[in-house]
């Protein structure tokens, strides 16, 4: 399994301060192969969930995270750093087998077109890069963000406010899924799986999202 991206594996070899208890080799990542594409349509009934297109009339489509990657990363990191146990790499293992199955499963992908992709991604890169050089985003919101830079027409056009009220119904999924799994888990993995998850819910606040 590859290991997290490398923002995200910076930011814990910062914290940790060189700690070889978190090295973060033993840090997997939360990528995983995604369900064919024939499969995500039919879980949102052949509907692009951004744009209301049907199947035939998106252009390029693509598979997406609606809640993205390196968010969920950004916040497995945050559980760790600031949880008091000193999680093993297998229980980082475990917990992050569970969040990977989650946030690759149909409950949070949608397809959609490459420009929609590409224009959704822009505005969650700018404001990992925010955090990550210690600026505040309590000012600043996701769709703010949008409005800057090449995903302005998301916002004009109303799809902006579909993906974040995707955005939403796919945590509240996540929450779900993971209230029926706990007992395939143990206790202390279920403890971090829950504060990476409450990190999450905090960063999509700091973002407008919540």
């Amino acid at each position: 399994m590859a290991p997290v991206t490398r923002g995200a594996a910076r930011r814990l070899a910062d914290a940790c301060d060189g700690d070889s208890d978190n090295n973060t080799d033993q840090l997997p990542s939360l990528r995983q192969k995604l369900p064919a594409k024939k499969v995500v349509w039919e879980s949102r009934h052949n509907l692009d969930a951004y744009t209301h297109q049907s199947i035939d009339q998106v252009v390029s489509p693509q598979t997406d995270h609606v809640i993205e990657i390196q968010f969920l990363e950004h916040s497995f990191v945050d559980g760790i750093i600031g949880s008091p146990s000193n999680y093993s790499a297998i229980e980082r293992e475990t917990a992050a087998k569970h969040l990977r199955d989650q946030f690759n499963s149909t409950a949070n992908l949608n397809v959609t077109s490459m420009r929609v992709n590409l224009a959704k991604r822009g505005p969650h890169v700018a404001a990992l890069n925010r955090l990550r050089n210690g600026s505040s985003l309590r000012d600043i919101s996701l769709e703010q963000l949008a409005r800057q830079g090449r995903a302005k027409f998301l916002v004009e056009s109303g799809i902006w406010k579909r993906v974040e009220d995707e955005i939403v119904r796919s945590y509240d999924s996540s929450i779900s899924i993971t209230q029926t799994k706990e007992r395939m888990v143990t206790r202390r993995e279920s403890r971090l799986i829950d504060e990476s998850q409450e990190c999450l819910h905090r960063l999509l606040e700091r973002v407008g999202i919540f």
